[in-house]
């Protein structure tokens, strides 16, 4: 036993042998979807079109008004509640310019409170490790807690992700997370080595879209709309993950490679066509690829029954990335995307869309800033208070300053100089803060 455990801590789980490339090898097309151009055209409509129903659904719900009285949209709200966390206020110029605008992060504060409370019921690190019942497993023990330690920090990074996971649901109320499979291709004295595993990812929720009316992740249409670099793309399908990147998958489909426009080309006529084709693969590695991951369900086979899909498809270039059915890479055929809420609206209580700290703490945090805030200018009102002078007299109004035992000549000074009084309640202000605390 301890043997496996040591090779399995030196090697990895799932590490298997890479044979040499081989020059001029065909596309793999793995478990692609082997669709004609007319069905990939038409799952890139179908695509596009749930896209554009999910940013109206989106755009269409209410969230609210600003402190001017003006409607928020979803970018805006979001917006609001992430500089709510961070602290960051608009800049004023009311009272006067310059005037107190800090932020006590009453945001930061109540949802890493929470957090502290909440993330060891989450992931313990006592939970991985072995206790020996008696003397003769003490070491066999401390050899697993090793590779207890090295699974759950090194390998998997549990408490990496349950760390931001938490704080996401915590402050925005829910977080979508994509389970994916990770290959990497590592150079070892051995030779080149596969190493196998899976992971998931946190999915901003910018970038998750709803149909009007969703109830359940694994039957409605979810799009995820996400960001490759060429070179990736072209990468996954030489591992038969995507198609149409580098050469068509039917002979009527174009390629990403032709249509995808390359910023700051070179000019035709310039160069010769070898070295222009080169200049342009380099310049195109680096080009981003705005993309949509579409999880849905639709008859392709025409049996009458809705198969399992994902389908990935070019944003701009509307153009067919490729498909799989669910039951090819999951064993119950589930979609491989989760959500979760920390708690629900009551307005909708089964919409996917969950209520966080941060907007539950918005109006208190606002108003907790704007009382600290007068104080601060009061205090300062009656430290340097304004005043007015007659400028027809003999008073150099710029070359006047205060300080201690320091006094400035002025001929008439209950005549040409007059200071209002300025009585600030700051008492009332801490009585505020007292009763919304």
């Amino acid at each position: 036993m301890a043997r496996e455990l040591r090779n399995e801590m030196q090697m990895g789980e799932g590490i298997e042998s890479v044979p040499s490339p081989v020059e001029n090898q065909p596309v793999n097309q793995g478990i692609q979807l082997p669709l004609d151009a007319n069905m990939q055209k038409t799952l890139v409509n179908i695509v596009l079109s749930d896209f554009e129903s999910a940013k109206q659904a989106r755009e269409g719900r209410k969230y609210g008004r600003t402190s001017k009285g003006e409607e928020l949209n979803f970018d805006k709200w979001l917006q609001e509640l992430t500089d709510l966390y961070f602290g960051r206020r608009e800049a004023k110029t009311v009272p006067w310019r310059f005037c107190s605008n800090r932020s006590l992060m009453i945001g930061m504060a109540i949802v890493e409170t929470l957090m502290a409370r909440l993330f060891p019921a989450v992931f313990s690190e006592e939970l991985v490790n072995w206790r020996p019942m008696s003397r003769s497993s003490e070491d066999r023990v401390k050899r697993l807690n090793k590779f207890m330690f090295w699974w759950a920090k090194v390998h998997c990074r549990l408490k990496e992700f349950f760390n931001e996971w938490t704080r996401i649901v915590i402050g925005y109320g829910d977080c979508f997370t994509e389970t994916s499979i990770d290959v990497q291709i590592v150079d070892r004295t051995s030779g080149k080595q596969k190493i196998v595993k899976t992971r998931s990812d946190i999915i901003p929720k910018k970038d998750v879209y709803f149909q009007p009316g969703s109830r359940d992740i694994q039957r409605d249409p979810v799009i995820l709309k996400t960001s490759y670099f060429y070179r990736e793309l072209e990468q996954l399908e030489q591992e038969g993950r995507v198609m149409n990147v580098a050469q068509p998958s039917t002979p009527e489909m174009k390629t990403l490679k032709d249509v995808m426009p390359v910023i700051g080309a070179p000019t035709e006529g310039v160069l010769q066509p070898d070295q222009l084709e080169e200049i342009l693969n380099i310049k195109r590695r680096n080009t981003p690829v705005d993309c949509l991951k579409w999880y849905g369900a639709i008859d392709i086979d025409g049996d009458g029954i809705p198969e399992q899909l994902r389908v990935l498809v070019a944003l701009d270039q509307r153009l067919y990335l490729g498909g799989i059915m669910l039951k090819d890479i999951s064993y119950r055929g589930l979609r491989p995307i989760d959500v979760t809420q920390f708690m629900p609206r009551i307005d909708e209580p089964q919409c996917l869309m969950g209520l966080g700290i941060l907007e539950e703490v918005k109006e208190l945090a606002l108003e907790i800033d704007a009382i600290f805030n007068q104080m601060t200018d009061g205090n300062t009102l009656q430290v340097m208070r304004p005043g007015f002078y007659d400028p027809s007299g003999d008073l150099d109004a710029g070359a006047l300053s205060i300080a201690p035992n320091k006094m400035s000549p002025v001929s008439n000074p209950s005549q040409n100089v007059y200071f209002p009084e300025i009585n600030i309640p700051t008492e009332k202000l801490v009585s505020a803060i007292t009763l919304v605390l």
